[in-house]
């Protein structure tokens, strides 16, 4: 099984999280996060949501840790400042190093510029928004994808989601992907 480091631009979206989370549940990839990723999601979320309770943003973080507890890697800031030369901005080396000190093969991530492929190959890691990794995974397995879909639907209780009703909140953030599946609940 291959491994992807997520970025804090795909998980801070709930319903995508949610749904990265359900395909790795089931195996088709290893996820990968660090504690400064989860930090900028804490702050991210704390900042859009300012309202909530500062407890549902760590409850959410802790369930994501609880459910995933091999995702985070340590030891990624050894590595960080080699990397940093090589990026449009050197903020972003913690999510490359976490992806090489883990074994990534892939960053996930809706900021595909800041994750030049010429900083990636090297090693052996490409970057993929979003829309385009979940594709690839529908793609590589679409009867498990879409196991992990209704897995998914089945946990949701406040409001109680089908599989077309979660795709239809994926439009805007996974538009090829929630089209790609649509077409496979209809067959």
């Amino acid at each position: 099984m291959f491994s992807a480091v997520l970025d804090t631009s795909v998980i801070f979206p709930a319903r995508l999280n949610d749904t990265l989370l359900s395909f790795a549940e089931q195996d088709l990839y290893r996820p990968l996060w660090s504690e400064e990723i989860l930090t900028e999601l804490r702050v991210a979320l704390a900042r859009t949501y300012p309202h909530r309770d500062p407890r549902s943003v760590e409850a959410r973080v802790m369930a994501m840790s609880r459910a995933f507890p091999a995702a985070t890697v340590a030891g990624w800031e050894k590595v960080a400042e080699e990397i940093a030369s090589s990026l449009p901005d050197a903020q972003d080396a913690h999510v490359i190093a976490a992806g090489r000190i883990g074994g990534a093969q892939v960053i996930v991530t809706n900021n595909l510029r800041d994750f030049p492929l010429s900083a990636l190959s090297r090693w052996g890691m490409r970057a993929l928004s979003a829309d385009q990794f979940l594709i690839e995974l529908w793609r590589s397995n679409p009867s498990i994808a879409l196991r992990a879909l209704h897995m998914q639907s089945s946990r949701l209780q406040n409001p109680p989601l089908s599989p077309a009703e979660i795709l239809d909140q994926l439009k805007d953030p996974v538009p090829g992907f929630s089209r790609l599946a649509r077409r496979s609940l209809q067959a």
